[in-house]
């Protein structure tokens, strides 16, 4: 598969598993400063230094975290589904995976590492399905911004309809639904992209108002590493250091981190590279964050747009995210087909 629209889709989902993969082993500093004392700048993979339920299931080098597992797990609804999906949808393809990982766990030799990994995997589902962290539930002001993480597939099933992929999603994730739809047209541009994430909020003004801000101030700085410091100045409401290692709710807020993604895409010109690293430099939840950028840069220039040795490590790493991609351009292509048997017969009665 070689078209435009196969090499979008395959971008957006493996772009937002790089960011992921590489922003999940330095997440959680209080601020960039501190995540360059510890690391300098990141501009590869690093081990996990920390596994776990709620982040990398393994240590080695590009393992993807929660983030990537919870969008595989609405690629594999929509392909199940064949198109456009409900919560309910989401939550049977989840309990399906989790009774398949039971039966995979009762395989296994109890305790190496291939059942350490698979329990981890089996536990988390449980976990995802009692907080709903799936299409972005709550209000745009208050989720944890892991949310929007995951909605990717949502961008691009309903491809090249913004508004739909805002209708499909909810709270915070409509942004990015609606900027990946966007981002899928073949004469999208940074700025039309940008246009309709501010015009999916719904005259919600703080939202709008911080992108607007994050997008001034992308304007005004030279790169995405200039323009951590005034995102940091002016979006950034929270500065304690977090408590003994762990990531916490109040470095994770969708009202400061989703302006701040755009303003990192807008500042990188959509380029994937950039972006990506823009976003994993950060600090705070960066690993999401660089999953949402990732995920929005790789829609906008696709594959084609990702570094090649990114490609082959985390695709390496973390098997099927290119089979989910030709899963969900099939659904694309039928949901096409129906749409234009649907113009026909509309045409024959007007």
């Amino acid at each position: 598969m070689c078209s435009m629209l196969f090499k979008k889709i395959y971008g957006c989902l493996l772009g937002g598993a790089i960011g992921d993969a590489m922003g999940g082993p330095v997440e959680g500093f209080p601020s960039y400063k501190e995540l360059e004392r510890r690391h300098g700048r990141v501009t590869s993979f690093l081990e996990h230094p920390r596994v776990g339920i709620l982040s990398a299931i393994k240590s080695e080098a590009g393992t993807v975290t929660d983030d990537t597992r919870q969008m595989l797990l609405i690629c594999d609804a929509i392909i199940a589904k064949g198109g456009r999906i409900t919560i309910e949808d989401v939550e049977r393809t989840m309990f399906q995976r989790f009774f398949s990982l039971t039966e995979k766990l009762g395989g296994l030799e109890a305790g190496s590492k291939e059942w350490r990994e698979c329990y981890m995997e089996m536990m988390y589902i449980p976990l995802f399905e009692r907080y709903h962290r799936i299409l972005g539930f709550g209000p745009l002001q208050s989720p944890p911004l892991c949310y929007s993480a995951t909605i990717a597939p949502i961008g691009i099933v309903n491809a090249c309809n913004p508004r739909q992929a805002a209708q499909d999603a909810y709270g915070s994730a409509r942004i990015l639904a609606a900027a990946i739809a966007e981002a899928m047209k073949p004469d999208a541009t940074v700025d039309s992209i940008i246009d309709v994430a501010i015009d999916s909020v719904d005259g919600l003004d703080a939202s709008v108002d911080r992108i607007r801000k994050a997008v001034d101030l992308a304007k005004e700085t030279r790169d995405v590493f200039e323009l951590r410091e005034p995102l940091y100045k002016h979006l950034i409401a929270y500065k304690q250091p977090p408590l003994a290692g762990m990531l916490r709710p109040d470095l994770v807020d969708a009202l400061e981190m989703t302006p701040c993604v755009f303003g990192i895409f807008y500042a990188a010109k959509g380029e994937p590279r950039e972006a990506i690293l823009g976003a994993v430099n950060f600090g705070r939840d960066n690993d999401t964050m660089a999953t949402m950028a990732g995920s929005l840069a790789g829609a906008f220039k696709g594959i084609d747009g990702l570094p090649r040795e990114w490609m082959e490590t985390v695709e390496r790493v973390n098997p099927n995210i290119k089979e989910r991609a030709q899963g969900l351009f099939r659904v694309v292509k039928r949901n096409l087909q129906e749409l234009e048997d649907q113009i026909k017969s509309i045409q024959k009665i007007i």
